[in-house]
């Protein structure tokens, strides 16, 4: 209160034609109003304090509580089979998590992770990528989350290795763990 009541005569002068309404100094106005339609997206989203990192897609419509983070945007398959590669879990919870397994995964460690952009040279990989995720998805669909995908999980981590340009030294690391 004491750090708002510093800027109580600028934050009393905002704009009511902005708005319609005429706000108390205090109040937060519009919060959301530019973003809250990503919600009603398709989105990639994911659990803020895991042990490991699991992200999801969620179908258009649907809302997620309070403890989770999102993406929308294009190219969310290919995305999804990077977050959720082996690859991915090995760097992110070493370099951004600073070595720890635990924590929260905040989305600006997420944004801040070096995501290959795609080109006619990888477009190949990327495009294999979804067809992968878009098994994985059927399958748990029809039997359920404990549905045995590894395999195709396995395909995925083989083609970010590629993506990346892992070398076969660095996959044993990678996959060592």
């Amino acid at each position: 209160y004491r750090h708002l009541s510093k800027y109580r005569q600028k934050l009393l002068n905002r704009n009511k034609e902005e708005t319609g309404k005429r706000y108390e100094w205090y109040a937060l106005q519009r919060y959301a109003s530019d973003y809250y339609p990503e919600f009603e997206k398709e989105k990639i989203v994911w659990q803020r304090v895991s042990k490991e990192q699991r992200f999801s897609i969620v179908d258009k419509g649907f809302y997620c509580e309070a403890t989770t983070h999102l993406i929308t945007g294009n190219n969310l398959r290919f995305l999804l089979g990077v977050l959720n590669s082996k690859m991915f879990g090995f760097a992110f919870y070493r370099f951004y998590m600073g070595g720890g397994i635990e924590g929260e995964i905040k989305g600006e460690f997420i944004g801040r992770f070096p995501i290959p952009p795609l080109t006619p040279q990888n477009k190949h990989i990327a495009d294999r990528i979804e067809e992968l995720v878009d098994q994985i998805i059927q399958k748990k669909k029809q039997n359920g989350c404990g549905a045995d995908t590894s395999d195709l999980e396995e395909q995925i981590d083989q083609l970010v290795y590629e993506l990346y340009g892992l070398t076969k030294e660095e996959i044993k690391i990678v996959e060592e763990g």
